[in-house]
């Protein structure tokens, strides 16, 4: 009995190390559905009439027709045009996509089933939506972090914060910002706490007008911009003027 006592403990002492390891594991791991059909769902109430981006996982194509059927992981940007009431009503569901053409449809060809893609949609009517031209891209499989959403007592901020750039995305000119301060409010703030931001990460758009100073920022620069929050049922923020600020004994300089 004590030898049976005895290779029990030994035997539990070498499993849980590894459970627990496991266990971490799948904390890690993306949050994502276990659906394995390939058919479509019916588009979401709360997704009637929405216009911006998605990011899924391809799980039917058909490269002749221009269609393909993905299973949405995120809805990283919504258009100020937008009518949907919640769009992110489309998140673990099978939404159909038509309309991909040109150039387009090398990319659908390449994609394979269960490879991620990025693209524009809009919804004119029916349980499909509509892939307008503007970008349809493959990506890395969705990682948690990779499309922070904004505090619910933020949406409708505007004013000047400053942050740490931790991820940037030339393609679309993007970045993903560590915010450490509000500096300022503006007048037309919409947002009912601005500070609950702070310690938080937010996607940043709208770089077109300055690419020179856009592309001239990296990873671990400073910097400080104006901010608007316009579509409030959209993750991203709009940015203004912004520039890069560098710490120098605790005082922020500018770094140009």
């Amino acid at each position: 009995m004590r030898r049976l006592i005895t290779t029990i403990a030994v035997f539990a002492t070498l499993t849980f190390p590894a459970a627990a390891e496991d266990e971490q594991q799948k904390k890690e791991q993306p949050n994502r559905s276990t659906k394995t059909k390939n058919t479509r769902d019916d588009l979401p109430e709360g997704a009637a009439r929405f216009n911006g981006m998605l990011v899924g996982r391809i799980v039917k194509k058909d490269v002749e027709k221009g269609t393909f059927i993905v299973n949405v992981d995120a809805v990283p940007r919504v258009w100020r045009n937008s009518k949907a009431e919640n769009p992110k009503s489309l998140i673990s569901k099978n939404i159909e996509v038509d309309g991909v053409f040109g150039k387009f449809l090398d990319v659908l060809l390449l994609v394979k089933v269960g490879e991620t893609l990025e693209f524009e949609a809009r919804h004119d009517d029916g349980d499909r939506l509509t892939f307008p031209g503007e970008l349809l891209r493959k990506v890395a499989p969705v990682k948690p972090g990779d499309y922070p959403e904004l505090p619910k007592a933020f949406r409708g901020f505007q004013g000047f914060v400053v942050g740490k750039i931790v991820r940037k995305d030339a393609d679309l000119m993007e970045l993903i910002v560590q915010v450490d301060k509000v500096k300022n409010v503006s007048e037309k703030n919409r947002a009912k706490k601005p500070s609950s931001i702070v310690g938080e990460q937010a996607m940043l758009a709208g770089f077109w007008r300055r690419k020179e100073a856009y592309h001239g920022l990296k990873v671990g620069d400073s910097i400080e911009c104006a901010l608007q929050h316009v579509q409030i049922r959209s993750d991203h923020l709009t940015v203004g003027e912004f520039r890069k600020v560098a710490e120098s004994k605790g005082v922020k300089k500018d770094a140009e």
